[in-house]
């Protein structure tokens, strides 16, 4: 299971354009529409992503045991490197702690998570928005959006983005999508303040969304 966790996480660069991989989430004024032109297609690439992950896990670990094998950073570089990361890029302690968010996700709820992150209350506000009702039309219109800092609007804009994506789909396909979003919004988080920049916000992301998945199976 951790091999295909693996697997999944770094096939995540096909997501953000090459352009934007070394964008800084320090452009605090950077526009509500210039941000979530980085994020379009968001929730179908995440689904196509899923369908190719599984894809590489059923013909690749088929035959093989995937039990008990350790999660280390030799093991997460190995994957980074075939993958166009530099060794180190996504550390050890990232992806234990978006594992440690998940169990707490599960265990008391996302609430909980958020007061734990040490977010602006605006923001938690605006993500308990998104999980319980989906996206907000007027999200940049608030003057408490602007004065956020660069990763809670880049979040802020990750998650509305992926959630009026979703929104414009038919009623029955949109359960999937939805599935794990929590968890992604969580990891993206933790992903924005170690990597400040979009890609790593991203990685954090699907890391969190596919965290929720191997919990639930």
């Amino acid at each position: 299971m951790v091999a295909i966790f693996l697997t999944y996480v770094f096939f995540i660069p096909i997501i953000v354009s090459c352009s934007n991989e070394q964008q800084s989430i320090s452009e605090e004024n950077s526009s509500y529409n210039k941000i979530a032109k980085k994020y379009e297609g968001i929730a179908m690439k995440m689904a196509n992503l899923q369908d190719k992950i599984n894809n590489y896990a059923v013909s690749s670990f088929q035959n093989r045991s995937i039990n008990g094998i350790e999660l280390t950073q030799e093991s997460i570089d190995e994957y980074a490197v075939l993958a166009g990361y530099e060794e180190g890029f996504i550390t050890l302690s990232m992806v234990e702690e978006i594992m440690d968010k998940n169990e707490d996700l599960i265990e008391f709820g996302y609430m909980y998570v958020l007061e734990d992150l040490n977010l602006e209350n605006f923001t938690k506000l605006k993500i308990s928005e998104i999980i319980e009702g989906g996206w907000i039309a007027d999200l940049q219109e608030s003057p408490e959006y602007e004065n956020l800092n660069g990763i809670e609007k880049e979040v802020l804009v990750l998650a509305n983005t992926y959630a009026k994506e979703i929104s414009m789909m038919p009623t029955s396909e949109q359960g999937r999508f939805w599935d794990g979003f929590t968890s992604g919004i969580v990891g993206a988080i933790v992903g924005g303040f170690v990597f400040s920049n979009p890609l790593g916000m991203v990685a954090g992301f699907f890391i969190g969304m596919f965290v929720n998945h191997l919990a639930k199976n």
